[in-house]
């Protein structure tokens, strides 16, 4: 890219011509590819982020109900008008992420946890294997141990949030090396 500069000279003056039209050009094509450049560079470290947030959901105590959120996890582009965002969670994502086989959101359970509760025996109906009514020992209830909060998607933003300024700088300055150094 040039500027073009030309002179002239007077009998009392002296002038300089620029010529714009390069660099006005370049910086339309910039402004064009921008928010391409800043999109994919943003999903990059989303989709990066993902394999190390599927390995720590897969692991630990509660690696079964986190290998199927981890199967789950997605980025996403959405599109708006003139904006774009790149989501990242547990599909489907507008609806609370995956659900377990008796129900309920386990994205959300272990992100936020559950408490310590006690089983619910309604409508159950317990048999023994002759087939008659078996009973449920009442003097000791049962209670379900909770389920401690992991922050799974706080922490995978913790994560990437320093990340995106860095990975933005990085493929502008790729995609229009030497503009200006």
């Amino acid at each position: 890219m040039a500027i073009t500069v030309s002179k002239q000279t007077g009998d009392m003056d002296f002038a300089y011509t620029i010529d714009f039209s390069e660099i006005d050009g370049a910086i339309k094509q910039m402004d064009k590819d921008a928010a391409k450049l800043i999109k994919k560079a943003i999903k990059k470290v989303f989709t990066k982020e993902k394999q190390n947030t599927k390995k720590r959901l897969s692991s630990g105590r509660y690696a079964n109900m986190g290998g199927k959120v981890a199967d789950s996890l997605d980025v996403e582009e959405v599109k708006e008008s003139n904006k774009f965002g790149i989501r990242f969670g547990s599909q489907p994502i507008n609806s609370g992420g995956v659900t377990g086989s008796r129900g309920g959101k386990l994205a959300q359970y272990l992100e936020y946890g559950v408490r310590r509760h006690p089983y619910s025996f309604k409508g159950l109906e317990i048999t023994n294997r002759s087939g008659s009514m078996g009973f449920i020992n009442a003097l000791k209830t049962p209670y379900h141990p909770g389920i401690r909060p992991q922050e799974w998607l706080t922490r995978t933003y913790e994560r990437v949030n320093p990340q995106i300024p860095d990975a933005i700088q990085q493929a502008l300055s790729e995609a229009w090396k030497g503009g200006g150094n």
